[in-house]
């Protein structure tokens, strides 16, 4: 008899968002990081190996037992052991029973039984252990009961942990991850003005693979054909998972290499302007300095599939896995904000960028959408569009996303138009006034564009021309809308992020 144990730790972006502290930010990750790691789970076991690791990533663990002693004490006290220490977070766990000499199709139904279990489980109420009794002085910047007074500012239990965890050997579980050199630690910044541009502007990037869902299910039913054995099974899946992860980490280094390892060679560069925040599976998040976000995000999404492709060989032989021999694909979304800006509004809207991004993309390609954020309060990206990014009458969009790594309208090209449009000499001014006549006038917003051409010289014109061209073939300045859509206000909306100046 064998036992599958599965615990999921809930309210993890609550806990590692609910402040814009960045130093609290980045022990709250690391923490989660820490949670799940093969050493944290020995620990708990006092350094004895009684279960066999099945998954363990993204706020996920998956056991196996054969003693139902080691899975009670599991039960009874791997809980309490997490929640003790991130005040603010709960652990749903369940368990299913099966025989070792069952067969393939018993096995995976017993998966699936876990893992609705799991489900029911996270639907009860849990009670956190920061509960917020009314006898209890509440911490002024969370709500929370106080626990702590350092240099004038409020800690609740779990800001504390965050904030103090930053002393411990842990605290660069993320960085260690990317192979980053420990004497390099102290330049990974904590504070978010140290990483934010000229403008004062940061990015948040998140990014999700597409189709996992799909390949999971191509593969169980592979597993059933082929009729393997509960072992042989488990092995698969931590081939394919593996296979994953060790793609997303190498994607994440390759583009920190290609875009941020200028600040480790930059003697008077006292900061590197990058933090990982998650890195699970094939689920990432970021915060950067802005100018950089797009050639990062670039850079990783075209890795994540390379490397996909690869990893995948042997499994796509062994599994008939015909849809995946190009390997994933991925999609992200990045948020443009002030560094003051509230910290989980911006992640929220990263996602919902990244959900954007994979609706129009069908999770076919690789692609990112972005948004900067120019306002104190910003919650509903499709109302934004809608009302700020859509005229009224004949419904033209001033947005032109998403931009794709192997397919029009390219990240590239749209980088090389940014460049262009950029260049000191273009009147970048005239075209931001442009943007704002589409919403009055269609019909006026074309006259004014004549204009505007009208002020260029002939090198201006084609190099201008021939940057839009690269975007779509039927784009130019004389037809700057193609499906009614067009990219010029994404363009000097990032051009206003990395500081250019409207005259």
């Amino acid at each position: 008899m064998a036992f599958l144990y599965g615990a999921s730790i809930q309210g993890i972006q609550g806990f590692i968002f609910e402040t814009n502290k960045l130093k609290e930010i980045a022990g709250a990750s690391n923490l989660i990081e820490w949670f799940v790691s093969k050493q944290f789970i020995k620990n708990f076991f006092n350094g004895e190996e009684k279960y066999k690791i099945l998954r363990n990533a993204g706020g996920n663990i998956r056991l196996l037992f054969e003693d139902i002693q080691d899975l009670e004490f599991m039960v009874k006290y791997f809980p309490k052991y997490i929640m003790q220490r991130a005040y603010g977070i709960t652990v749903s766990q369940a368990v299913v029973e099966y025989e070792e000499n069952c067969t393939g199709i018993e096995y995976l139904d017993k998966v699936e039984e876990l893992e609705r279990k799991l489900i029911y489980a996270r639907n009860k109420a849990a009670y956190p252990l920061d509960a917020r009794f009314n006898i209890l002085k509440q911490c002024g910047r969370t709500g929370k009961p106080l626990y702590e007074i350092k240099k004038d500012t409020e800690y609740d239990k779990g800001s504390w942990q965050k904030m103090a965890d930053a002393n411990d050997a842990h605290f660069e579980l993320l960085l260690e991850k990317l192979a980053i050199s420990d004497n390099l630690f102290s330049k990974f910044d904590i504070d978010m003005e140290n990483i934010s541009n000229k403008k004062n502007k940061i990015a948040i990037i998140h990014a999700d693979g597409n189709k996992m869902g799909l390949l999971l299910q191509q593969m169980k039913n592979s597993l059933l054909k082929q009729n393997k054995n509960p072992t042989k099974i488990q092995d698969a899946y931590k081939t394919i998972s593996k296979a994953i992860e060790s793609a997303t980490i190498e994607a994440v280094k390759t583009a920190y290499k290609e875009v941020f390892k200028k600040y480790e060679e930059d003697e008077n560069s006292e900061n590197i302007p990058f933090r990982p925040i998650i890195i699970g599976g094939d689920d990432v998040t970021f915060v950067c300095n802005a100018d950089e976000a797009i050639e990062f995000t670039n850079i990783y999404l075209k890795k994540f599939e390379e490397l996909t492709k690869k990893n995948f060989e042997e499994s796509v032989k062994e599994f008939g896995l015909k849809e995946f021999e190009n390997g994933l694909t991925a999609c992200a979304g990045i948020a443009f904000c002030n560094e003051k800006f509230p910290f989980h509004y911006a992640v929220d809207l990263a996602e919902a960028l990244c959900s954007e991004a994979k609706k129009i993309s069908n999770r076919e390609d690789s692609c990112l959408m972005f948004h900067n954020v120019q306002s104190s309060y910003f919650i509903d990206y499709q109302n934004y569009v809608a009302n700020e990014l859509t005229t009224k009458k004949e419904k033209y969009k001033l947005q032109f996303a998403p931009y794709y790594t192997n397919k029009i309208p390219s990240i590239d090209a749209f980088l090389n138009a940014a460049e262009k449009f950029g260049s000191d000499d273009i009147p970048r001014g005239k075209f931001r006034t442009w943007v704002g006549e589409v919403h009055k006038n269609i019909e006026y917003a074309e006259l004014f564009m004549e204009r505007i051409i009208a002020v260029l010289d002939k090198e201006q014109r084609r190099e201008l021309n021939n940057a839009l061209n690269k975007l779509h073939e039927e784009l130019s300045l004389q037809t700057p809308f193609v499906n009614k859509a067009t990219p010029i206000y994404d363009i000097i909306s990032y051009l206003s992020i990395r500081g250019a100046k409207y005259e």
